[in-house]
């Protein structure tokens, strides 16, 4: 994705489509909710202005390198085999 998916707004709806956060994820909880979206077909934009500021410090979950490639591989790996198993829409269909 290459973006920060710190904020959002969505519709209800979106979330009754795609489900909640999955907290089973310790980090990549929200980039999972972003790829499965995606896979899903949910328009996504993106704003110019910043609106949001992290602070990155040595404490923060995602520092743990070992729990984020992890956590990562494997959503990644589910996206794949999701968009494999989904069968493909013509254009204009």
């Amino acid at each position: 994705m290459g973006r920060v998916p710190g904020t959002l707004l969505a519709r209800k709806s979106l979330f009754d489509r795609i489900g909640l956060f999955d907290t089973r994820y310790a980090i990549a909880s929200d980039v999972d909710w972003f790829v499965r979206a995606k896979d899903h077909g949910a328009a996504m934009h993106t704003l110019p202005q910043l609106l949001l500021h992290k602070r990155v410090h040595s404490a923060n979950l995602s520092s743990n390198a070992e729990t984020n490639s992890r956590e990562l591989l494997h959503l990644l790996h589910r996206s794949r085999h999701t968009r494999r198993e989904r069968p493909s829409v013509e254009p204009g269909k």
